[in-house]
């Protein structure tokens, strides 16, 4: 039996496994760690979730990376490049098993980031019609000239 070997790669073109860069921590070509406003920033464990499930085919939990990850990020905040490289190679990940799996995983980031730009598709933008006004019954509440409106004025009478 062989043991397994836990190492970091350069990230690269063509890279299929865990990486410390400038931009952050990389899993072939997508980040788990990246960089907003002068910070290292661990991704939304949802995101690491569905990214990691991408990739390696199956569903996976990513509980027991978490705290690894934190650990990781605040010693790329604080440029501790040999600490975050130690806590990269303990967090255990593997390569991913080919191109394939990193497309894949790519094209879900895409869609991750793709939800957050598209404002339409933010759940806490999404407001109930309101079945009670009379000028325009199933308008979005909040909108101009939907019942939010109206029943400010209504009160105001």
């Amino acid at each position: 039996m062989n043991p397994m070997i836990w190492r970091l790669r350069e990230a690269g073109e063509n890279n299929l496994g865990l990486a410390c860069s400038e931009e952050g921590l990389l899993l072939a070509r997508t980040s788990l760690i990246e960089r907003r406003d002068d910070r290292f920033v661990v991704r939304g464990q949802r995101e690491i979730e569905r990214l990691l499930s991408c990739a390696y085919r199956t569903d996976l939990a990513a509980d027991r990376l978490m705290p690894g990850l934190a650990t990781v990020a605040a010693a790329m905040n604080a440029n501790d490049q040999c600490l975050a490289r130690i806590a990269a190679v303990h967090l255990r990940i593997p390569d991913l098993p080919d191109q394939a799996a990193r497309d894949h995983m790519e094209a879900e980031d895409i869609l991750i980031k793709s939800a957050y730009w598209n404002v339409a598709l933010h759940p806490h933008d999404i407001h109930k019609a309101s079945p009670d006004d009379p000028k325009h019954p199933g308008w979005p509440a909040g909108t101009e000239g939907g019942s939010a409106e109206n029943s400010v004025q209504r009160t105001a009478r």
